[in-house]
């Protein structure tokens, strides 16, 4: 109750607000994303379930280009029950790929889907359960573009991966905390450049180590 489907006439101010996040209004109606007063709601589904949603805080006194700086809330909340680290975000869309990009925070994950097969797995760790999914889907060759500061995760994580079989790579970030701290073009180059070799040497389970 009290939770509004966000779209132009609905919610302008949260339209502004996600397009600074890369968030199209094709994306926000795509995503189902919707909002309350001082929080934008994200769902989760498992195949067409609705298992989980993220809801993130926002500050509706400040412009939308400042608008998700809210030290005075808790910035993620989720629904109880089912822990998020069972899922991977949209995952029906991703789980019959190849090639597929894991980065951290959900809103880099809708705003770069189509540009380089983004997806989320919600944090710097992947679950035995996250693992079990990309062991018994296609995907063969994955890139983390984690924050810099979740780099020895990120090792762990590729050790997890190779023992599937899934060819690993890892972005690291010489002038940056985090991927979308990154000129775009750049990024999406060093994920080019990741899926690029790995495809050139298949025997090869990693990680491979990519600074940008």
């Amino acid at each position: 109750e009290g939770y509004w489907v966000i779209n132009e006439n609905s919610d302008p101010w949260a339209v502004k607000a996600l397009k600074y996040r890369g968030v199209t209004i094709e994306k926000i109606a795509l995503n189902r994303i919707s909002a309350l007063a001082n929080r934008i709601y994200i769902p989760i589904y498992q195949g067409d379930e609705l298992v989980q949603y993220i809801g993130r805080a926002i500050n509706r006194n400040a412009l939308p280009s400042e608008g998700f700086k809210t030290n005075h809330l808790t910035r993620f909340k989720y629904a109880t029950g089912n822990p998020v680290s069972h899922y991977i975000f949209n995952w029906k869309d991703f789980r019959n790929l190849e090639d597929i990009t894991l980065v951290e925070n959900i809103f880099n994950a809708i705003a770069w889907s189509d540009q380089f097969n983004c997806t989320t797995n919600f944090g710097s760790n992947l679950s035995d359960i996250q693992i079990d999914l990309l062991a018994h889907s296609s995907i063969k060759r994955l890139a983390l573009a984690w924050d810099q500061a979740a780099l020895h995760k990120a090792y762990k994580a590729a050790a997890k991966l190779k023992g599937v079989g899934i060819q690993t790579a890892i972005i690291s970030y010489h002038t940056a905390k985090q991927p979308d701290d990154l000129p775009f073009a750049q990024l999406k180059q060093a994920v080019e450049t990741i899926f690029e070799k790995l495809r050139n040497a298949p025997e090869f389970y990693g990680p491979l180590r990519i600074g940008v």
